[in-house]
């Protein structure tokens, strides 16, 4: 049967999903009784491409002597013992205890960082409050010294107009 190179292209696609859907637990004691067994559970389509296609059938055959090189090997999920939880949890305490080990310094730098922070704060408050103060007192005693303040004015201010009479005819008595 001749399949053009599309719809072969298809079912090749086709047969290999099938193949990958296959139950892993397919019975047979032989490579060949294996072989025949999961052919049989391949639908009639891809039975019959199986037969015409010489790839289709390399990786069926792939398939069957992966299935028989790991039918001997154990199962991968054995039971876990009885001390199985007890073990792991040792281990993830030591771990745990092992890294605290090496970050600890980093650890109290952490924790620490926020406080240093907010007392660096302070600091800059009060250092900037007492220095503006200091700037401010200098600057007083430096208007002091200019021009002491006293009681009086030392400036004598000029006589009004009308504390002084001039007459038109000018400085007689």
């Amino acid at each position: 049967m001749f399949h053009s190179g599309d719809q072969n292209e298809a079912m090749c696609e086709k047969f290999l999903m099938e193949l990958e859907e296959l139950p892993v637990d397919s019975s047979g004691s032989g490579s060949g009784a294996l072989h025949a067994t999961l052919l049989a559970l391949l639908s009639r389509e891809s039975q019959q491409h199986a037969t015409a296609c010489a790839d289709c059938r390399a990786a069926l055959l792939d398939l069957t002597q992966t299935r028989a090189v790991l039918r001997g090997v154990p199962s991968a999920n054995p039971e876990p013992g009885p001390f199985f939880v007890a073990r792991v949890m040792a281990l993830i305490a030591a771990r745990q205890n092992e890294l605290n080990a090496t970050e600890g310094v980093w650890t109290s730098v952490r924790r620490l960082a926020p406080r240093l922070v907010a007392f660096t704060a302070v600091l800059l408050i009060l250092g900037g409050t007492w220095a503006f103060e200091l700037q401010r007192e200098d600057s007083m005693r430096r208007a002091d010294a200019r021009s002491p303040e006293t009681i009086f004015d030392s400036v004598t201010n000029a006589p009004l107009n009308d504390d002084v009479l001039l007459s038109p005819l000018g400085n007689r008595p």
